[in-house]
């Protein structure tokens, strides 16, 4: 793309087709950026089989970056890179993706952290926020491991935000129901599907943490943050996002537990990830009524009471012992969100089995499903009619397993 000219000692872009100047980056910039949404569309409705965009995007780049005041110049190119990013082909995702974090870096302190350039019209959001979901439903996203839980979806939440503020919830649900869908990938190994899971929703966490800490919001914001972090708050499935990135950390690669799939600085990041967002739905607790919570209080005292259970098997003072104190501190931390606090002896839930002839009135109901470890039955009988069986509510359609 570049080639040096022997005669003026200098390197021109795209040399071989007459050079590319700072006024046809200039003129191009403004011509794209007059007709985002359209060319949002078109890029699109082409898909692969017009690749390249990102490197004009690059060259367009390379000028303008050294002009002087070129901050609105920068944030049409940023905002046309993102878009770009939730289309581009797998080629040329992670330069669209770097170019635009480059940007940001280098007007961070100019721009508030809330600024975003606003959409064309309602149309041009809805486009955006179809573009995202259909990225998430994509075999592209399955090889990602979370960029686009940064800028790209920065940017359509901001608009979204702005715009079609019913349509948050459906959007932060579509970003952690991509977690399962990479679970689910039968095209790749388990151990690589769960690291994959991993990596994306920690860049999830750290998104939605973002959302949370938004501050500088008209009381139609808050109003729309509240609503939309109470439904979450409401969804098992949000829980249970928390509780199986748990089970990933004590996955272990050796035998004995001396090696894990997570490493101790993943591990660390995930604790820090954990308590920012745990501190901002502290504040929506706080500030907002989040309802009668019993069920997922009965869900979050069933996983303590089985991390409880593997304390008693694996002692603190094995290193396998210490990633389960560590879940378990985790656990307890994130149950402080929803003002839960551990059952007693006497509140232990009972056995699961919804024929189990005697439900364990003392609340002994200790065997845990092997695969998904949270559902529990008071015998082996009932954990073996309730697995196996035919009945509407048996567990096996339910469960999903995440063992190596």
């Amino acid at each position: 793309m570049e080639a040096y000219n022997s005669i003026d000692g200098c390197y021109y872009l795209f040399y071989k087709t007459g050079g590319f100047s700072s006024q046809d980056a200039l003129f191009l910039l403004e011509i794209i950026w007059a007709d985002r949404k359209a060319f949002m569309m078109l890029c699109d409705s082409i898909g692969d089989e017009m690749p390249g965009w990102g490197i004009l995007l690059m060259a367009i780049w390379h000028h303008i970056k050294d002009l002087e005041d070129p901050d609105i110049l920068l944030k049409r190119l940023r905002n046309l890179l993102l878009r770009y990013a939730l289309i581009v082909p797998d080629m040329e995702f992670s330069l669209v993706v770097s170019i635009a974090q480059q940007i940001e870096e280098t007007a961070s302190e100019k721009w508030p952290q809330t600024e975003e350039l606003p959409p064309v019209d309602i149309d041009d959001c809805r486009n955006m926020l179809r573009a995202f979901n259909k990225y998430l439903n994509s075999a592209q996203a399955s090889q990602d491991s979370g960029q686009i839980m940064a800028a790209p979806f920065w940017l359509v939440y901001r608009n979204a935000f702005s715009v079609l503020p019913d349509e948050i919830p459906l959007l932060i649900g579509a970003a952690i129901e991509r977690v399962w869908k990479i679970l689910a990938d039968s095209a790749v190994s388990t151990i690589s599907r769960i690291m994959a899971s991993f990596k994306y929703a920690m860049s999830a966490m750290w998104a939605l943490s973002l959302v949370l800490h938004t501050r500088d919001q008209t009381r139609r914001q808050r109003r729309t943050t509240a609503t939309t972090w109470i439904k979450l708050m409401q969804d098992i499935h949000f829980m249970e996002l928390i509780g199986r990135l748990c089970s990933v950390l004590v996955l272990s690669t050796e035998e004995g537990g001396n090696g894990f799939l997570i490493s101790h600085d993943q591990l660390e990041e995930f604790t820090e990830c954990v308590g920012a967002l745990v501190d901002g739905l502290k504040e929506v607790a706080d500030a907002c009524d989040i309802g009668q919570l019993e069920d997922l209080h009965q869900t979050w005292g069933r996983v303590l009471r089985y991390i409880d259970l593997q304390l008693t098997r694996f002692p603190q003072t094995t290193i396998l012992g210490g990633r389960i104190r560590t879940c378990k501190v985790v656990w307890l931390n994130f149950g402080t969100a929803f003002k839960f606090r551990p059952y007693r002896l006497d509140e232990l839930p009972q056995c699961m089995n919804p024929r189990c002839p005697n439900p364990c009135p003392n609340g002994e109901a200790y065997r845990a499903c092997r695969r998904c470890c949270w559902v529990h039955y008071c015998t082996l009988r009932c954990q073996s009619m309730h697995w196996g069986a035919r009945h509407p509510e048996a567990h096996r359609g339910q469960c999903v397993g995440c063992g190596c």
